[in-house]
Parts: C-alpha cells; sequence; structure tokens
C-alpha cells in the first residue's frame, strides 16, 4: 500500500495484494549439496557460522563475511577455523589473509550473507568450494606448537604503558583508518614512554606511501619487507626479524619474516 499525508488527512494512492507470503522469521534451508563458489585456500575445516558484526565469534567459527577488513582484527584473533566471503575470488584481500592464517577459504558465495544463519555448523572445502551444512562439531583441534617471541614484533591495538617481559623486541600497533587517523596514533606513539620499548604502526594493505608516512612526524620512517608496511621509529634501528600476532588468550596464531634487527 502506498499513501500520503496531505492537508485533509492520510489518502491511499494505490494498493495491490501481496505476490508472495510474509517472511515468517524461520531460518532458510539450506541446500541439500550447500553452496558453491571458488576454492580459494585448500583445506577442510567445520565449525558454527559467525557473521562479522556481530559480536565477537567463539573460537573455532567459521567466519561468514563480505569483505575482510582492519574491522575483522577481532575476530581474526579468535583462531577462526575457516572464511567464507560472499565476493572476491584466490586472489583477494580476504583469500591472502585466510592464507596467510593458514584456514580453508571459499569466495564468491553470494547467497553466503543471506542464507547461512548465526551458529549453524558448516564444513568449508577450500579444495572443492564448496560449504556444506554439518551434523556436529568436530573435535578442538590440536594446539599448534608454542612459538616464541623472543626477538619478534608484536602486533597490537593498543599502546602498552611498559614493555611487556615476554622477550619480544617492539610492539606494533595495527592501524584501523576507519577508527582513527593516522598522523594521531604517530603522535600518540611518539609521546609513549619509553618503558613501552620501541613502538611502531602495521599498516594495512593498499594504504600509499604517501599517506602511511605524514611529512609532519619526523620520528618515524616507512619500511616494507615481506609484504608488510611499517612505520617504524628512527631511533629504533633496523626491525626485527619477524612479527607474530597474538590470540586473545595471548597464544601466538600468526608469525612471518619481517626483516633484521639492528647490529
Amino acid at each position: 500500500m502506498e499513501w500520503a499525508v496531505t492537508a485533509g488527512g492520510p489518502v491511499v494512492l494505490q494498493a495491490r495484494p501481496l505476490t508472495r507470503p510474509v517472511h515468517d522469521g524461520a531460518l532458510p534451508e539450506p541446500p541439500a549439496d550447500g553452496w558453491s563458489g571458488l576454492a580459494a585456500v585448500a583445506g577442510i575445516a567445520t565449525g558454527p557460522a559467525a557473521r562479522l558484526g556481530r559480536g565477537t565469534p567463539p573460537e573455532g567459527a567459521v567466519l561468514i563475511c563480505g569483505a575482510l577488513g582492519p574491522e575483522a582484527a577481532a575476530a581474526l584473533l579468535r583462531g577462526p577455523a575457516a572464511v567464507v566471503s560472499s565476493t572476491g575470488g584466490p586472489l583477494s584481500h580476504t583469500a591472502i589473509i585466510a592464507r596467510e592464517l593458514g584456514i580453508p577459504c571459499v569466495t564468491n558465495v553470494p547467497e553466503a550473507l543471506a542464507r547461512i544463519p548465526d551458529g549453524m555448523v558448516v564444513e568449508v572445502d577450500g579444495t572443492a568450494g564448496t560449504v556444506r551444512p554439518a551434523p556436529t562439531v568436530p573435535s578442538p583441534r590440536q594446539e599448534q606448537k608454542p612459538v616464541s617471541r623472543r626477538d619478534a614484533a608484536v602486533v597490537t591495538t593498543s599502546i602498552p604503558d611498559t614493555l611487556p617481559g615476554d622477550g619480544r623486541a617492539a610492539t606494533l600497533v595495527l592501524h584501523d583508518p576507519s577508527r582513527a587517523d593516522l598522523g594521531v596514533l604517530a603522535r600518540a606513539l611518539a609521546n609513549a614512554s619509553e618503558a613501552a620499548g620501541p613502538l611502531g604502526v602495521l599498516l594495512p594493505d593498499g594504504m600509499p606511501p604517501s599517506a602511511a608516512l605524514p611529512a609532519h612526524h619526523p620520528a618515524f620512517v616507512l619500511r616494507t619487507a615481506n609484504g608488510l608496511a611499517v612505520l617504524w621509529p628512527q631511533r629504533a634501528g633496523g626491525l626485527p626479524a619477524r612479527v607474530v600476532t597474538l590470540d586473545t588468550d595471548d597464544r601466538v596464531i600468526v608469525e612471518r619474516p619481517l626483516g633484521r634487527s639492528a647490529s
């Protein structure tokens, strides 16, 4: 029904009967053979579906998303089992992140956001490019062999007051351009207590160099290594040899080379 409010009161402009039933709120029935997309990262994993933007997902969840961005950092730190994206392909940013985490990923599943409800247990086959309902959640995955943080740069989302006593060489604050201005973050790091140790900024993929190094922050220099861009303090010398990312239980979940420590 279409209506308008006039000086004489509401007036019906046109009306027509429903051409299909109103949605009753029930969860959609998944197709018998599941959903198909583009195989992005090989492997098979099972877990409860969790859409990004609806709170912090549980550990071992299958992340359902449009595309992974900086806002997904907290979810990725929870140790997801797999990623299903409604867009993209094997070379998309979402697939690259999943590949670095070593978890299966299927992209270009247009029905994912609308047809896979939160909590549904699904099996993600990143080799075949399929997502299917699964009867049960598998037993917890075995813990990975602990990775030392010694002489590494640890990624965090906040500026520490003091250098944690875990052997790290430095701390890299992950920059989220949707939440904070890079200049403000750089000033905060430049003014941070020396007790926090060397502090740098880990920049998101795709940030242009002109925006990455504000001219009014001479305390930092732009360094790139192994696909990562870092605003690094001039006085700190060379980059650490590795960068590691921790989960919410303070365990290392990602490790990759970064550079060489200053001699």
